[in-house]
């Protein structure tokens, strides 16, 4: 009995040996797996959030990358300076790019960025490369980025490239050409607890051509592990049009880290030890197992959770701080983790002052969307969005925890949103936001004012209904237009208010795309006073112009009566000494008589025409308008026709002027007849009326002149018809010499009234509409009381003859009868063609020359130069002035008491003789 208990007790031992044993393998088994899942789910998290990561890192890259592309075709960087400064920029900021490159539409690498490190990929065709063509093609084709295959880089090493086209107006200009070197993106993307734990291949999945295999663009581990691996994950990650895939395997030494090695010896004593806890040992090793599987979980997903994550102990000290904590405040976990003083480092306090931020610290106070600001290690304040919630995770030593996002760019973007919405509502400007169905989605108080109104009533119309130049059938041309146009359209149009006035406006319009949808911004500048302004400066320039053509008429007409003086006074001083030769019953002598008055006849048309240039010689007197008007009556009367009458009101008041009456009374005359032509074959009235203005009351709009002299007050001469007016053409050429609305033209007329008013320093103003008559007003310097009558002339001296007489004039003409009137009255006469030879023959001759007679125009050296260098050599030489100008305008500043005279061209022989004789009587 005793030996079969024992057999019995062997067995039992043995069977519970045994059963412990295969109880206690099964559980180190269960352990090994729960390890591998482990290990698994470590290698899963990591591989997508490897593939995340590329993915954000490489979309924030192209994203600047197509930022300068869009630069480029709103000529912003279009130099390669402009373009390599960019380029630096972004690779500055960024990273991790190979080169940013400027290809231009033929293939060919123009610019590269930086070119010390990137020269053998300089002017590099890469059309030779069958694929890259391709690429390029299908990036010109759908007009959007495209991502080459895996390439051997020029500059070497293995990467890809990106190609953004360039197409404005539908031409290719070029690409801009991200490239990426894979081992240092890579390393840039990549943490090296990543790189040190796994091995990793990234793979471009993207297969174009039929039979094409997958190209690898990164393999970091053996091949073999890479391909047959059971513990292997895949990601697929997607670059611009292209499929990767992100492989990921564990390495000997992290599998190792998993996975606890057993001493079976051990583990059969220890069986035979500890059988009866086998069950409670079971229990233990599942429990723990779910544990450390919810541990790495939770650290897994705190750790690489995309926002701020911070558990707190129940003292208040920060006991987790996961990455994205780190990269917010650039402080590592080491420094903050358990750390005491970690809130006075971050200084941590309330966004809005009004909060009490003494009562409970960072992170321990419940609730959402509170928001806190932290001072990063940079220095830089930043605002966190936090949630704290109390720590029911049951987490050993977590008492809370929250969730935190950096919102200091979206509070920088929207205080500048505010600031912008509140400039336009304020700007002074009229702005509007239009859709492309022409209504209106905004507009601000300056277009409600500008247009008379609300806000409301405006956003409820449409475009047509404030501009009908833009009605809607018309609207989608606009709306292209401004679409195509690619940067901002100015032009002019006519906007209506409420009110239903108009008023002229200019236009800035350009296309902005938001949130997917194209909207025009529009500026609406008033430009009422510009348009005013402009009117204003046109009617000054036309009146100018219209001066300065009477000016150089007046100009021409001066040196056409110069030198027609020049030419009179010959012919008549020759008829003067062929009447004396002839004698008074000779049968020449009515001829020679009719001949010397023509040429008087035309010595007064000169005259005629030294007034319409302002130059003419007047003699100068006060005298009653009025009186000069009633003397003239009688002519008047004769010189209209007799169903023409005329009305005088000439007022009781003198109006009393300094001129030339005999030019007034061309004036009255011209101006009548002028009047009683308008009025035709019907029966009319010419009015014909003087009164005396103030200085206040004398200027005249839109007239050829202004009155020139500084007086207060002026006398106005006005003649008015019934007649058919004068239309704008005419009235614009009317004071031309010789124009005529008649057939032919009759004379100077209109013309010599303007030149007689400018010489007397007067101003004609014209009215008149075509059909409703006409009004001449002529203003002249009015002046204190009219004369008592005509001023003693004294008797002209007994003439005298003898000695030499020097003749100075650049008209042989001139000269030679000149010559022959002076010997005649028994003169000895010297003759020069110039000043220079003048003063030579005076020089030799100066004792003998009793006078000069010297004309004052001349080439070479003119008659005032002369007359200087004469006065050097003889200061008593008397000098007898001659032009075809008058007094006034040539010699007035040449005179020198009884020392210089001057007569007028063209001047006959009797009157030659008598100033020469006043001359040397003197």
């Amino acid at each position: 009995m005793s030996r079969n208990w024992t057999r019995h007790s062997t067995a039992i031992a043995a069977i519970t040996f045994v059963a412990i044993a295969a109880g206690l393998l099964v559980t180190s088994r269960q352990l090994s797996l729960a390890e591998d899942r482990m290990l698994n789910l470590r290698t899963e998290t990591t591989t997508r959030q490897v593939a995340l990561r590329l993915e954000s890192f490489l979309r924030s890259r192209l994203q600047f990358v197509g930022q300068m592309a869009q630069q480029w075709l709103r000529h912003q960087i279009n130099t390669p300076e402009q373009f390599a400064e960019m380029s630096h920029m972004v690779q500055t900021e960024l990273g991790s790019f190979q080169a940013i490159n400027w290809v231009d539409a033929e293939g060919f690498i123009r610019w590269v960025v930086p070119e010390e490190t990137n020269r053998p990929a300089k002017d590099r065709d890469l059309r030779a490369h069958k694929g890259l063509g391709r690429v390029l093609d299908e990036a010109v084709a759908s007009n959007s980025p495209r991502a080459s295959f895996p390439l051997d880089l020029f500059q070497g090493g293995r990467g890809f490239g990106t190609y953004f086209p360039l197409i404005r107006d539908g031409r290719l200009e070029g690409f801009v050409n991200g490239v990426f070197r894979m081992d240092n993106l890579v390393a840039g993307c990549l943490e090296k607890g990543v790189r040190g734990d796994f091995y990793l291949r990234i793979r471009d999945e993207e297969r174009r051509d039929e039979g094409e295999k997958a190209r690898d663009l990164y393999v970091g581990g053996p091949a073999d592990a890479l391909e047959t691996s059971p513990l292997r994950f895949s990601h697929p990650l997607a670059v611009l049009d292209r499929q990767w895939t992100v492989t990921l395997v564990p390495t000997p030494v992290l599998i190792q880290q998993y996975r606890t090695s057993t001493d079976e010896f051990f583990l059969a004593v220890g069986l035979l030890l500890a059988a009866g806890l086998a069950v409670m040992l079971k229990a233990y090793l599942q429990r723990q197992t779910a544990v450390r599987e919810s541990e790495q979980r939770l650290r897994l997903a705190v750790e690489n959770m995309p926002a701020m994550v911070a558990a707190f102990d129940r003292k208040g000290r920060i006991i987790v701080w996961n990455r994205h904590c780190e990269q917010t405040t650039g402080y590592p976990a080491a420094q903050i983790v358990d750390n005491p003083a970690a809130r006075a480092v971050l200084r941590a306090r309330r966004a809005d002052p009004a909060d009490d931020e003494s009562t409970v610290p960072f992170g321990l106070a419940e609730g959402r969307d509170q928001e806190w600001r932290i001072t990063g290690k940079d220095g830089i304040v930043r605002t966190i969005s936090w949630s704290s919630a109390p720590a029911d995770l049951a987490v050993p030593g977590w008492a809370a925890w929250g969730v935190g996002v950096d919102v200091t760019e979206r509070h920088r973007a929207e205080d500048a949103l505010r600031l912008t919405q509140f400039a336009m509502d304020n700007a002074a400007v009229a702005t509007f936001w239009i859709r492309e169905d022409s209504s209106f989605c905004y507009v601000n108080q300056a277009a409600c004012d500008s247009l008379g109104y609300t806000r409301e009533e405006l956003l409820r119309m449409r475009v047509c209904d404030l501009d009908p130049g833009f009605p809607l059938e018309r609207w989608p041309e606009q709306w292209g237009k401004v679409n195509r146009l690619g940067r901002s359209m100015t032009f002019e149009t006519v906007h209506h208010r409420e009110d239903g006035s108009t008023f002229p406006v200019e236009i800035t319009a350009s296309a902005i795309k938001y949130k997917g949808e194209f909207y025009h911004f529009a500026f609406a500048k008033d430009i009422t006073e510009r348009k005013r302004s402009e009117e204003e400066r046109l009617a000054m320039e036309r009146a100018l112009l219209e001066t300065q053509k009477l000016e150089s008429l007046g100009v021409l007409a001066g040196g056409v009566a110069h030198d027609f003086s020049n030419l009179l006074t010959a012919m008549m001083g020759s008829v003067s000494l062929a009447r004396g030769m002839v004698g008074g019953g000779e049968p020449l002598a009515e001829p020679l008589r009719h001949i010397e008055s023509a040429a008087q006849q035309a010595a007064d048309l000169a005259r005629q025409l030294l007034a319409y240039s302002g130059k003419g010689r007047f003699v100068v007197a006060p005298m009653d308008l009025r009186t000069i008007i009633k003397e003239t009556g009688h002519l008047l009367r004769a010189s209209i026709p007799r169903r023409v009458h005329i009305r005088y009101e000439l007022g009781d008041a003198p109006v009393c002027i300094e001129a030339d009456a005999a030019q007034m009374r061309q004036i009255v005359m011209n101006l009548v007849i002028n009047a009683a032509e308008a009025i035709g074959d019907t029966e009319g009235m010419v009015t014909i009326r003087t009164r005396v203005v103030d200085a206040a009351d004398a200027a005249v709009a839109d007239s050829p002149s202004s009155p020139a002299g500084a007086t207060e007050r002026y006398a106005l001469l006005e003649v008015s018809d019934t007649g058919c007016g004068i239309d704008d053409g005419t009235k614009s050429r009317m004071f031309e010499p010789f124009y005529s609305t008649k057939a032919t033209g009759r004379g100077l007329g209109l013309a010599a009234v303007m030149g007689v008013v400018r010489g007397h320093h007067g101003t004609v103003d014209v009215t008149s509409d075509a059909g409703r008559g006409t009004v001449f007003r002529v203003l002249l310097p009015g002046c204190p009381a009219a004369a008592e009558g005509p001023r003693d002339v004294p008797s002209p001296p007994q003439p005298k003859v003898g000695g030499t007489i020097l003749v100075v004039d650049d008209e042989q003409s001139v000269r030679t009868v000149v010559k022959v009137i002076l010997e005649d009255s028994g003169f000895a006469v010297l003759t020069a063609e110039d000043g220079e030879r003048g003063l030579e023959l005076f020089r030799a001759h100066a004792e003998e020359i009793q006078a000069v007679l010297l004309d004052v125009t001349m080439p070479r050296m003119d008659g005032r130069e002369t007359l200087r260098q004469i006065r050097g050599i003889r200061p008593d030489t008397r000098v007898l002035l001659s032009s075809g100008y008058d007094e006034r305008d040539t010699a007035c500043d040449l005179t020198d008491g009884g020392l210089t005279g001057f007569i007028q061209k063209p001047y006959r022989a009797d009157q030659l003789l008598l100033r020469l004789q006043d001359l040397l009587a003197d």
